[in-house]
């Protein structure tokens, strides 16, 4: 590095003495996620961990040492020399200490302890207290950061008021406002009292007018019409509306105010009472309302609707609101089958021979299937061609021509042939929808057979042959 000077006007000889300053390197070395450090001015850049500056033993530096917020200044040394008191404000005036070599500038960062203080809260019924805006419960403490301003909430329930309000015995409750007590800059544990008290009963009269076609009750109380009814100031009031059948509400008035829209479900709440009421209630009948019925079923049956005898296609009207009963009649021989209402099958829901419709409230197309009973016994007639055998039916013998109850079920034929003759042909006539018959000789074993099942009446034609006789002659000659 060179320097230049200039000297005027020398007149006479002249002594010019210079002395020199050496520079040497000042390392910063400090954590950089704790803090920072800043030459000069505050605002200025950060001087990163690890580099330098270069600095004369006279030289004049403002060093800013600045900690990350939660951290404060532990240390500080110039090289191994401890500095830290030096520090003022958390600045570091350059040279305070001479620096006579290349150095270190460390500082160390520790992280703040943070003060805490207690607040313990004591009360009783009629309200709740929140610290800070958490809910607390009577006889439990929480911890709040030093300095800061505590805000207490206290809220009394309806029909209690806030009595008093002591912190460490001193009487806050005239700095209670809108509920809210602040106890600011906390330096101490505190002790919190506070006292609920019953707000001093006060009553208002509800009085009710309403037409015929409905009941009120008030708050559950069954009320006439022009009645009065006294309650408890601040509650709530409940006016449950009833409409007998056939009516329905037409208008409310509280105080000469529609209230009609606020009714749900009959219920009307009249929130907080703060006066007398007077409450005009009207219903009005319904208008009639008119469905169909119509009925259609095959023969094997009548149908009635509500009691009455309808024919096959007929159209009945009833007015709402009405239940509908069908009653179900099957002629002798038939039995009900299906039952359809519009395309849903009901028949699972007939009882007895009747099915309703309670509270109807659409038309109804209703088709009703009527079947024959499947018999249980049916009759078998046995002919037999000859008198070479007879037949016994489920162990009985049948004479020609003589009609045998049989079931619907098994039956079992023993063919008897007399002495000397034997089964020629059995002939089985049946009629489901026209005659026919079918020859079960072949299905004959050991003279038995037997009929599965039957479906109608039926007839055996039985006919028995002499079994051939054959003799033989043998002639024989000497041999």
């Amino acid at each position: 590095m060179n320097y230049e000077s200039t000297i005027s006007n020398i007149c006479s000889n002249t002594t010019i003495q210079f002395w020199f300053n050496k520079w040497h390197k000042l390392y910063w070395d400090y954590n950089e996620g704790e803090g920072a450090i800043k030459v000069n001015f505050k605002n200025g850049n950060k001087q990163k961990n690890g580099e330098y500056i270069e600095v004369t033993e006279d030289s004049e530096y403002l060093i800013y040492i600045m900690p990350s917020e939660g951290y404060k200044i532990k240390s500080v040394k110039l090289g191994d020399v401890d500095i830290t008191k030096k520090v003022e404000n958390d600045v570091y005036k350059l040279p305070s200490t001479p620096i006579m070599s290349d150095t270190k500038f460390s500082v160390t960062f520790e992280k703040e302890t943070i003060a805490k203080y207690i607040v313990k809260v004591f009360y009783d019924e009629g309200g709740v207290v929140k610290v800070n805006n958490r809910l607390i419960a009577d006889g439990s403490s929480t911890s709040v950061t030093a300095s800061t301003d505590v805000r207490l909430s206290i809220v009394p329930n309806q029909g209690y008021h806030l009595k008093s309000v002591t912190i460490g015995r001193i009487d806050k409750t005239s700095e209670v406002i809108s509920n809210q007590l602040t106890i600011s800059s906390i330096s101490k544990n505190q002790e919190i009292s506070i006292l609920f008290e019953k707000d001093a009963p006060v009553s208002y009269t509800v009085k009710v007018s309403y037409n015929e076609g409905g009941t009120v009750k008030v708050n559950n109380n069954k009320v006439d019409n022009g009645t009065s009814t006294t309650v408890t100031a601040s509650t709530n009031v409940q006016l449950s509306i009833v409409p007998n059948s056939g009516y329905h509400l037409k208008s409310v008035t509280v105080g000469g105010v529609d209230k009609t829209s606020e009714v749900r479900n009959n219920q009307l709440t009249i929130t907080s009472i703060s006066k007398n009421q007077e409450i005009s209630i009207l219903f009005e009948k319904d208008a009639s309302i008119n469905y169909t019925v119509k009925v259609s079923y095959n023969e094997g049956g009548k149908i009635k609707v509500n009691n009455n005898f309808v024919d096959n296609g007929t159209i009945t009207t009833v007015t709402v609101p009405a239940d509908v009963q069908l009653s179900v009649v099957p002629d002798k021989g038939y039995h009900l089958k299906q039952i359809m209402v519009g395309s849903v099958d009901k028949t699972n829901e007939v009882k007895e021979n009747q099915l309703f419709f309670y509270s109807i409230s659409e038309n109804l197309e209703v088709s009703v299937a009527f079947e024959k009973d499947v018999p249980t016994s049916y009759f078998l007639t046995i002919f037999y061609k000859d008198r070479a055998g007879t037949v016994k039916v489920n162990g009985v013998e049948a004479s020609h021509g003589q009609g045998i109850p049989i079931s619907a079920s098994s039956t079992e034929f023993i063919f008897l042939p007399a002495e000397g003759y034997r089964l020629k042909k059995a002939i089985l006539y049946y009629q489901v929808m026209e005659v026919s018959y079918q020859d079960i000789t072949e299905q004959i074993k050991n003279n038995r057979y037997t009929l599965l099942s039957s479906t109608s009446d039926l007839r055996l034609d039985v006919e028995f042959e002499q079994i051939p006789f054959f003799s033989f002659q043998i002639e024989g000659g000497a041999g």
